[in-house]
């Protein structure tokens, strides 16, 4: 019983980074807004580009993974995207050695 108590925390965690932050942080620098359905556009390209057919009802591994790819896609095409709420707004521009402890 633990496990599936923790295994839904886990993704209401993952489901919560993934709509409010990265979402919004991939559209903001593509230049966009962050409409609900611009988010869905958004999300529905990751599933086609990544393969994936859903995340819901995933466990928090899947999902994980799933939110892993979705950074590395947009790392690959020198676009940072945060992963966590403690990591400002246009880090990426800053040294790197100022940086080492937010990653």
């Amino acid at each position: 019983m633990r496990y599936f108590l923790k295994n839904d925390i886990e993704r209401a965690f993952l489901y919560r980074l993934y709509w409010k932050l990265i979402t919004e942080d991939i559209l903001k620098k593509l230049g966009c807004g962050s409409s609900k359905e611009e988010k869905q556009i958004l999300h529905s390209f990751h599933k086609r580009v990544l393969k994936y057919d859903s995340i819901a009802g995933k466990s928090a591994n899947i999902i994980s993974l799933f939110i892993s790819e979705v950074i590395l896609f947009w790392a690959e095409r020198g676009i940072f995207v945060r992963s966590s709420s403690k990591q400002k707004w246009g880090m990426e521009d800053k040294p790197l050695s100022k940086l080492w402890s937010k990653l």
